[in-house]
């Protein structure tokens, strides 16, 4: 007789019964309904991660993008950004061994501001340079993404979004340098050579594997791009070589041929990207020669030799920088969180994962990152030579570290005994929320609030806000001038260090740029002059003692209510000259007082 308690036929479909002690009946869920709720927690998974990957990007985004005009100039950025207006508007450019950098900064501004419109260097704005850097830093966010497999989902979202929300990647995303470029690339070199890593280990299982055709051209063109965006990419390259020749496993039974032809595409790639560029796509072929040339100038300046003796700094500026940095009536700037989490993903690698249980296929890649990390941030900070950006190259390692670091965390906390696994996530997540609105706070404070405050730690010899009033001076001027933008106007300034101003003053096109007053020898002084203070008493000579009679005229310094000496950076001011007969044109538009007496 049937037991009325029996299932259904649907029922045992998903449910089987088995007898229990008691004499009832117990239900188990079949395997195969098991199977299917797992698969539903997992996609619900990947939707979570995706969400919070797009998350990250669109903070990143807006960190990088928003307002991109809110800070003047710094020096650096003038420089790189007449170079573009020369390729701008001329089409040529023409690698400089002596300064500079290389050519992908230019040459990735290019197609960016064509595209906007724009087609002289006097229309060009400080927002629509500054997209290529910004572009790059968004996708440093992404970048985690291209080795999720090997870093795992948690560590790859958590490393997103330390990428995101960074003052320092922030900040320098946001600068028209070439640096950001180079941290970009540099990580494309590493998502690269990981894809060939594996390949090489699945050659030495099946010797017929298919080439990695994308990660070998990725390695190659990446490699080209390093050497095509800055000097300082031979640090990068010394570093990834050492971390991969440490972390690589003992291969045997791979065929030599196979592995020869793949050397040959990542060499062909590299070496194709680095003519291209450095001959100005065959305009300049000397420029390739110069690309060697280079180190000579290089080495030296990184010494402190010539003008790299005014950035020498001792061996822990650069963790000063990032991690304890106050200056006198200025705040704590810290990111410290980083540090804390990348130390405990570093650990854990060297540990081989039995210090906090790494998972063993997350361990290669954080050992490797590790080794490049350490070695370059021992070479940059070995080297007297230094900027806070050029920190950039081994913190972004630092950061993606960081990330596998909190991961390690969280799995410590999830699998502590019941009674304290509660606890323990309470705190590691609490110190991850807490110590990312810290970075995310101090992100925003250093992009948006105190953009020329150089209390702030990325600020390095920046320009002042009084130089856009320095230009808005001078455009009243050239209102009273005939002349208009055309009227002539001298800069002195010693050792030709009068930037950025090339960059405020690209609208005037009689501008005369001086180091000393015997480049100006045989010329007659202009209507307008910009001088150093200290240069007054060359001035005084050169206008009047050097004259012939008759051609000595009057020049005033006061400008009645408006000033007359403007900041140009932090304690470097500039003086304003007006010969007498432009100030009386211009007395009342800029002091509203009558001319002194004759």
């Amino acid at each position: 007789m049937e037991n009325s308690s029996t299932p259904s036929p649907a029922e045992q479909g998903k449910k089987r019964a088995f007898a229990t002690p008691a004499g009832g009946e117990a239900f188990r869920t079949d395997p195969a309904a098991s199977a299917s709720g797992a698969d539903g927690w997992r996609r619900a998974g990947r939707l979570g991660w995706a969400i919070g990957m797009l998350g990250a990007a669109l903070a990143g985004a807006a960190l990088r993008l928003v307002d991109l005009d809110n800070r003047p100039m710094h020096a650096d950025e003038a420089v790189q950004a007449l170079r573009f207006a020369r390729l701008l508007e001329q089409g040529q450019f023409r690698y400089d061994p002596q300064e500079y950098h290389g050519p992908c900064l230019p040459y990735f501004s290019w197609p960016v501001v064509r595209a906007l419109g724009v087609r002289q260097a006097k229309d060009l704005e400080a927002w629509q340079l500054r997209l290529v850097p910004a572009g790059m830093g968004i996708l440093l966010v992404l970048g985690p993404w291209c080795l999720r497999r090997s870093l795992g989902r948690p560590a790859t979202l958590l490393a997103a979004w330390l990428t995101a929300i960074s003052p320092v990647l922030v900040f320098y995303s946001r600068y028209y340098i070439a640096e950001m470029l180079l941290v970009g690339f540099s990580w494309g070199a590493m998502v690269g050579w990981w894809g060939v890593r594996n390949w090489l280990l699945r050659l030495s299982i099946r010797p017929k594997a298919k080439f990695p055709v994308g990660p070998l051209f990725l390695l190659g063109g990446c490699l080209g791009l390093q050497y095509a965006t800055k000097e300082t990419w031979v640090i990068a390259l010394a570093s990834m070589l050492l971390a991969a020749g440490l972390t690589m496993p003992r291969l045997r039974g791979v065929p030599k041929g196979r592995l020869i032809f793949a050397l040959g595409v990542v060499l062909a790639a590299g070496t194709a990207v680095w003519a291209a560029m450095f001959s100005s796509f065959g305009q300049n072929p000397a420029g390739l020669l110069d690309s060697v040339k280079t180190y000579a100038n290089y080495f030296r300046q990184a010494g402190g030799q010539g003008r790299g003796g005014q950035h020498i700094y001792p061996f822990w500026y650069y963790f000063q920088v990032l991690f304890a940095w106050k200056r006198p009536g200025g705040s704590w700037w810290t990111e410290a969180v980083v540090l804390v989490l990348a130390l405990v993903g570093g650990l854990s690698a060297v540990g081989g994962g039995r210090l906090l249980r790494v998972k063993p296929r997350h361990i290669a890649l954080a050992k490797f990152l590790v080794i490049y990390t350490l070695i370059q941030a021992l070479i940059y900070s070995a080297i007297p030579y230094k900027t806070p950006w050029c920190a950039l190259g081994f913190y972004h390692g630092m950061v993606v570290l960081a990330g596998l670091g909190g991961a390690v965390l969280w799995q410590w906390a999830i699998r502590q005994p019941s009674r304290t696994a509660l606890v323990k996530k309470g705190l590691v997540l609490a110190f991850l929320l807490v110590g990312s609105g810290h970075l995310a706070w101090q992100a925003h404070r250093a992009s948006f609030r105190l953009t020329a405050d150089p209390t702030q730690p990325y600020l390095y010899a920046p320009t002042t806000l009084e130089v856009a009033r320095l230009v808005a001076a001078l455009e009243q001027i050239a209102q009273c001038n005939p002349d208009g933008h055309a009227m002539p106007i001298q800069v002195f300034f010693p050792d030709h260090q009068y930037w950025p101003l090339p960059w405020y003053l690209r609208r005037f096109n009689r501008v005369g740029w001086f180091g000393s007053f015997d480049e100006a020898a045989g010329s007659a002084p202009a209507p307008v002059i910009l001088a150093h203070p200290d240069m007054e008493r060359g001035l005084l000579e050169y206008c009047y003692f050097r004259q012939p009679p008759g051609q000595r005229r009057l020049y005033l310094s006061e400008l009645g209510r408006g000033p007359s000496q403007w900041q140009i950076r932090p304690y470097v001011s500039i003086q304003l000259y007006l010969r007498w007969d432009l100030w009386e044109a211009c007395a009342e538009k800029l002091s509203g007082q009558q001319p002194p007496p004759d």
